[in-house]
């Protein structure tokens, strides 16, 4: 945020409203995504024991887990919007120069071209191909941060919860709204027994 307001204030590279839209995509890319992602994760691997199982039975999977999870069940299940800036044809499909665009993300991370029995969770995968974090120019640049603090959190949660559970069935658990930018929980009701330890 420092060098955003200095890019203002010292350098007159951004305007007011620029430094404003770059402060909100910064709290939402920075926090909600992560946050709803690790909901959706122990979500995931709470409906799924036996991956759960095995991740607290070999937690070096952890890091591979995290890219399955993330193709599973990722927190920003389209791109924001873009522009035709000429007239294409895609799969069939006319889109007229100026159309509104988007990428569903969440439908390449489940495309069974690309993966084999997509609507698995399977923490064994090799080589997980997701879109969670888009793709070319706009890759997102936290990814080596959000990998960390999914890691991190769902290590914590691996040690420190070892009977966690949904405290609802999982049909009455709230989702945000599908018109959202996000795909998460407007709550997750869980129950535990913390340990101590660890």
């Amino acid at each position: 945020m420092g060098a955003l307001i200095a890019a203002r204030d010292e350098d007159g590279r951004l305007s007011e409203a620029e430094l404003v839209s770059s402060a909100f995509l910064l709290l939402f890319a920075g926090y909600q995504t992560t946050s709803d992602f690790l909901g959706n994760a122990v979500v995931a691997l709470l409906t799924n024991p036996d991956q759960l199982a095995l991740l607290r039975r070999e937690p070096e999977r952890l890091p591979d887990a995290v890219e399955e999870l993330l193709r599973f069940d990722g927190s920003v299940p389209v791109s924001s919007f873009r522009f035709a800036t000429e007239d294409l044809e895609i799969g069939g499909v006319a889109i007229p120069q100026g159309s509104i665009v988007t990428v569903v993300l969440s439908s390449a991370s489940h495309d069974p071209e690309l993966v084999d029995d997509p609507d698995r969770l399977d923490l064994t995968r090799k080589d997980v191909a997701h879109m969670a974090f888009g793709h070319g120019i706009h890759y997102c640049l936290g990814t080596a941060l959000a990998r960390m603090e999914a890691t991190t959190a769902l290590r914590r949660v691996l040690v420190r919860l070892p009977d966690l559970r949904l405290d609802v069935p999982v049909e009455e658990l709230q989702w945000l709204p599908a018109a959202s930018a996000f795909r998460g929980l407007l709550a997750l009701p869980l129950r535990f027994t913390a340990e101590t330890a660890g």
